[in-house]
């Protein structure tokens, strides 16, 4: 009986503590850039081609209710993927454990210079498998097969705004 006493006034006293929220930041833009004739290779630039656009849209919908107009003053989020290493992934189709997605983030204020932050992301395979499809057979995927992208996109998309709440 003094158990569950003890029980219930540690987790009534717990409960009136309060809790550290953080708020996402405000963010007015996000861009990602690619130069895919930096690849050099034809294959690998068309299985890319919409990477950029896809990677943009993965980062606003994570961010949805966190933008605001251009006229107000937030955070800019700039991502330039690592071409080569785009290229290398897509020419190791049997190596899917070492194919990755890289890229150099910038996150920018326009007047608020402390806000500044550069860093280098890269995602795995390792990082993607829990974006995988339910059901995706991870004996037989490829980088070349769309579960594969659309999760490393996802992972990354997850990071940065992961970095956003540090």
């Amino acid at each position: 009986m003094l158990r569950i006493l003890t029980v219930t006034a540690l987790t009534a006293s717990l409960a009136a503590v309060p809790v550290a929220t953080f708020a996402m930041p405000d963010v007015e833009a996000v861009k990602v850039e690619v130069d895919l004739d930096e690849i050099g290779n034809a294959e690998a630039g068309a299985h890319w081609t919409n990477i950029a656009e896809d990677l943009e849209n993965a980062i606003v919908a994570k961010l949805v209710g966190n933008f605001v107009s251009e006229d107000e003053e937030a955070l800019r989020i700039s991502v330039d993927i690592d071409e080569v290493v785009l290229a290398s992934t897509l020419e190791s189709l049997t190596g899917i454990a070492d194919s990755q997605l890289a890229g150099r983030v910038k996150i920018s204020h326009e007047s608020n210079n402390s806000a500044y932050e550069a860093y280098d992301l890269t995602v795995n395979y390792d990082n993607a498998q829990q974006y995988f499809v339910v059901g995706t057979d991870v004996a037989v995927i490829t980088v070349a097969d769309r579960d594969f992208y659309d999760a490393l996109i996802e992972a990354f998309a997850d990071r940065v705004v992961a970095n956003l709440e540090d």
